[in-house]
């Protein structure tokens, strides 16, 4: 059963970073998943049945997963692995929604939940919950974080962000966590995605291919569309997936490369090779070499 959230909605429809990722629909998406969510911040990610409990706003699944995708990538939401299974856990929640007596946890907690038990005379039983900054993933540690009215008995929840607030800019490179859910995904489903983007950062170093930078590193947009893509219709491929996910890496890869020379404000056609074209043929080269011998093309 969904809990009884008050939503501080002058400050929530005023965010306008958050409001311009969503959009109203994913805003609404959003305040149902405080409501879905333990008292904690928790909730298992069961796409379908999210969408279904959105009522007469009538949600797709894919669109409960794009939105939710959105805001793991603007770090409104950490997921994480427990006992074989992903949960998602809401970073603002227990700030946000502070309870003197929030319930005990009914999912697994990540492990920088610390939950203490407490008890009432009644023999009733609530929780105490504590965020442990350092054992936050990294790209989550340098939010800001203070114990609620002060109180440093750990008897209170540390807050880690306020509402639209951004993680400070780090010269090191943070953790895609959309992505690596993703790729886990994907290679629990019996593909070896990992294996294909290593031989393909080797041949493309070989051939130096430089379209993805001097590290030969695969853009995680590509990736994401790849995985998902893969993710959606591995029921309905026949045979082997190395050829058609190779097709779908050339393809996501394609789109990708127009879309980067638009920003340049150069036109690029991939069919005529203007315009630094020839960096698409080298990657169609390579994707090639790539198929497994006496696999038919799927190019």
């Amino acid at each position: 059963m969904a809990r009884k959230r008050l939503i501080d909605t002058e400050e929530l429809y005023f965010d306008t970073e958050i409001v311009k990722l969503l959009g109203d629909r994913g805003l609404h998406l959003y305040i149902r998943l405080w409501g879905l969510a333990e008292d904690w911040g928790g909730y298992e990610p069961k796409y379908s049945d999210i969408a279904f409990k959105m009522g007469a706003l009538e949600f797709k699944t894919e669109e409960v997963e794009v939105f939710i995708n959105k805001l793991i990538g603007d770090k409104k939401i950490i997921p994480y692995q427990k006992e074989g299974k992903t949960f998602h856990w809401l970073v603002n929640l227990l700030k946000h929604q502070p309870l003197d007596n929030p319930s005990l946890p009914k999912i697994p907690i990540p492990k920088w939940i610390d939950c203490k038990e407490q008890e009432y005379k009644s023999g009733k039983k609530y929780a105490k919950y504590i965020v442990i900054k350092s054992r936050l993933p990294v790209a989550y540690r340098s939010a800001t974080s203070s114990p609620r009215n002060g109180n440093s008995n750990g008897n209170r929840v540390v807050t880690i962000a306020k509402a639209g607030e951004r993680t400070p800019v780090s010269n090191k490179p943070t953790e895609n966590l959309v992505l690596k859910t993703l790729l886990k995904q994907v290679y629990k489903s019996g593909f070896n995605i990992y294996q294909l983007i290593n031989k393909f950062k080797k041949e493309a170093k070989k051939k130096r291919l430089l379209m993805f930078g001097e590290d030969y590193k695969i853009p995680d947009e590509i990736l994401i569309e790849v995985a998902q893509s893969y993710l959606k219709n591995k029921v309905n491929i026949k045979g082997e997936p190395f050829p058609w996910v190779i097709s779908a890496m050339s393809k996501a890869s394609s789109v990708w490369w127009v879309r980067k020379q638009d920003v340049e404000h150069l036109k690029i056609k991939i069919d005529t090779g203007t315009s630094r074209g020839g960096e698409i043929e080298n990657l169609q080269d390579i994707l090639k070499k790539m198929l497994p011998e006496g696999v038919v093309n799927a190019l």
